[in-house]
């Protein structure tokens, strides 16, 4: 959605071509025009992404990665897009002409009054819900108006500028086609007047269009900078609401639980006492899962670290023991991409004859190359981040079934899921295509194993219902933070080691929640987001997925009991 909004290296401005030789000698110098002055600016619009960011609207993963792209693209327009000299012929389109007044009146209408009118009706009629489900990018505006900014400042070349808002979806829906079909096709996702959700995402997909395909071409060929289509952005922010989740309270309100995204791990535990009770952490070596160590060993909690390298459990086991002196923490290896390395982990925790109230799913890999196959030849993120917490759930539920029962008290499982489940490939779950080479994106890859990781969880807690056995199954969406997610692409994980730190949210706060909190007693087959309910997507409702799911796993692994 990049709008064109100041003079490019490859565009030339009204009146700003050379003046023809035979007029230089007459012509008496002109004064220059008068400076066009804007309510709307450069730093204004750069100001309202950051404070959109730190208000909670934005997700300081999305900031991150926009800053991210904005580095890698400074590099890239200098070596493949350099920036040409300005074109000597007149603009094809000027000022008064009436082509361009047309588009101009066109967008805003499109940008400006229908937006206006839509919010207005939404709001009187009370149906919050439908101005919700308009569209789910509200960073897309902010992706662009950084990239804006900087390429004014800096002279990009216009294909940069292009760039960035595209990827930044491709980041999400690998295309822009994709993304339009999967938006149009969600249905009443949240609630609302039909009729209003889809006039809002009609609007969204209205200013999609005309901004990416109208509005550039204009720019290119009547160098002129748009700036009506940068004074309807504000509005048009507004109309992208992001989606339906708790999370997105403005200055980070806290929901129905009393808690919001800044709040952290401490203060959503404050009170809890968890002595007696022991806890299984995957992945507890770092991010979400040495915090959420650390969290539950400081409320009492003996907690087990599985890990995959033994050597950095222990050395996060230390940490934990310096920072919490009376701590119950072991450290277990556990290779959640080998069946073998599962079952040899299960097998030994059984030996030592613990009970087990809490098992947080948590380990996981992103965006591996598929040439990463996991140790029984399954593509490595469908293996790590489903497979192994498939197989691990299944091994242990014997324990908890046994510890819930003897205790009275109610066992919780947690998968860590991410709302990137709802950017899995089309059909979901590629059952037939796992393995397909072909096929495969690597981070459509990754949603798929996230949309795994909700569906088991869904699954998992209607099995267990049906049994009566008062053990809770939940998923939820762990935020941003800086992980080493990306070990596998040690560039973006250097980047995210280096910046995460300065642009990443809290990690400690959701795991936590969902294991300890007495207002989570008894819910199961949820999904969370910042400690507060939130909704996930179709393909995670469905249940035949989730079926289908599950005896696709248990024929993987050849042992499935519940």
């Amino acid at each position: 959605m990049s709008a064109g909004s100041g003079p490019t290296s490859d565009t030339t401005l009204p009146g700003d071509q050379e003046p023809h030789e035979a007029d230089v000698s007459n012509a008496a110098p002109k004064p220059p025009p008068p400076t066009r002055r804007s309510s709307l600016t450069f730093h204004h619009l750069n100001t309202l992404s950051v404070v959109l960011t730190a208000s909670g609207l934005v997700s300081a993963e999305d900031f991150a990665f926009v800053i991210f792209s904005i580095i890698y693209m400074y590099f890239i327009s200098k070596v493949a897009f350099p920036p040409t000299s300005p074109h000597s012929e007149p603009p094809v389109f000027g000022e008064n002409n009436r082509i361009l007044g047309f588009y101009v009146l066109f967008a805003a209408v499109i940008g400006l009054f229908l937006p206006i009118a839509y919010i207005i009706e939404g709001v009187f009629e009370g149906d919050k819900e439908g101005i919700y489900a308009a569209a789910p990018h509200l960073f897309l505006l902010c992706s662009q108006v950084l990239m804006e900014g900087i390429s004014f400042l800096g002279n990009f070349s216009l294909p940069i500028r292009v760039f960035v808002p595209v990827f930044y979806n491709s980041k999400r829906i690998f295309t822009i086609l994709e993304w339009l079909r999967s938006e149009m096709s969600r249905g009443a996702e949240y609630g609302g007047s039909a009729g209003r959700l889809y006039t809002g995402r009609a609007l969204a997909v209205a200013n999609m269009g005309l901004c990416i395909a109208i509005q550039e071409f204009m720019t290119t060929r009547g160098g002129w900078g748009l700036w009506a289509c940068m004074r309807y952005k504000i509005v048009y922010t507004v109309v992208l609401l992001s989606k339906k989740e708790k999370k997105m309270w403005l200055f980070s309100r806290k929901g129905a639980s009393g808690f919001s995204a800044t709040s952290t791990a401490e203060e959503v535990t404050e009170g809890i006492d968890g002595s007696g009770l022991t806890a299984v952490v995957t992945g507890a070596s770092s991010g979400i899962g040495a915090e959420t160590a650390r969290v539950l060993a400081l409320r009492g909690v003996h907690v087990i670290m599985a890990v995959r390298n033994l050597s950095a459990g222990h050395e996060a086991k230390e940490a934990i023991m310096k920072r919490v002196p009376n701590a119950k923490v072991d450290a277990m290896e556990l290779d959640l991409s080998s069946m073998a390395s599962v079952r040899k982990f299960a097998s030994k925790f059984d030996s030592l004859g613990l009970p087990l109230n809490l098992l947080i799913n948590n380990a996981g890999v992103m965006a591996t190359p598929f040439i990463m196959l996991s140790k029984d030849n399954i593509e490595q993120q469908f293996a790590t981040n489903h497979v192994g917490h498939f197989l691990l759930t299944n091994l242990m539920l014997a324990t908890m079934k046994k510890t819930a029962l003897e205790s009275k008290q109610e066992g919780r499982i947690v998968n860590v899921s991410s709302r990137r489940h709802k950017f899995s490939y089309p059909e979901g779950i590629r059952f037939d295509k796992i393995n397909d080479q072909s096929g495969y994106n690597s981070l459509s890859a990754y949603g798929q194993s996230k949309l795994a990781n909700v569906l088991h969880s869904n699954e998992l807690a209607r099995l267990l219902k049906q049994e009566k056995v008062e053990i809770t199954a939940n998923s939820l969406h762990p935020g941003a933070i800086a992980t080493n997610l990306f070990r596998h692409h040690s560039f973006v994980n250097g980047l995210v080691a280096a910046l995460g730190k300065h642009v990443m949210k809290n990690v400690e706060q959701r795991p936590e929640f969902m294991a300890l909190h007495p207002d989570v007693k008894g819910m199961t087959g949820k999904y969370y987001a910042d400690c507060n309910l939130a909704e996930t997507s179709l393909q995670a409702k469905d249940q035949e997925l989730a079926n289908n799911l599950w005896d696709f796993t248990c024929k993987l692994i050849d042992k499935c009991k519940v």
